[in-house]
């Protein structure tokens, strides 16, 4: 399959409410196709059950955020020239064009979250939209919370 995949990633974070934990904007002259998403903690055996949603947005949340770097996934891939963040202290406001809400699956924290569809049910941002990788309910306790997506320039 064609185009350059890139990997964002949200570094272990202490969460104790439901937020967005990445956003990524595809660039203005390509759409993305989101390829895996995980969500997993790394210092709670609590048992608590939180739900995983991605979601098209065309805004972003307000507040603070830290940029989410592209990792390329192979060495001949060029810059990105979407964006990226992570660990938004808001939601992102408003849906783009299309079903805003593509997934919400429920979980348990203990065992963390793996989405990685076959080719064919794999989502589809358009150019200059996006979508957020949500925690949608709030964990029994605070754990130290890392997120990734990988996604496909086409």
């Amino acid at each position: 399959m064609s185009g350059h995949l890139y990997s964002f990633r949200m570094a272990p974070t202490s969460i104790s409410a439901a937020k967005d934990l990445l956003r990524v904007i595809a660039p203005s002259d390509a759409s993305l196709e989101i390829v895996r998403a995980t969500v997993s903690q790394e210092d709670s055996e609590t048992s608590s059950q939180v739900a995983a949603v991605i979601e098209r947005t065309s805004t972003t949340g307000v507040g603070t955020a830290v940029t989410a770097e592209p990792l390329a996934a192979t060495l001949t891939s060029t810059s990105f020239t979407g964006s990226a963040v992570g660990n938004l202290s808001t939601r992102a406001s408003s849906t783009s064009a299309g079903p805003p809400m593509v997934i919400d699956e429920g979980f348990n924290m203990v065992n963390g979250w793996f989405y990685l569809p076959v080719p064919e049910e794999r989502i589809s941002i358009a150019a200059s939209s996006g979508f957020v990788l949500r925690l949608d309910a709030t964990p029994a306790v605070a754990a130290i919370v890392r997120a990734q997506v990988v996604v496909r320039v086409l």
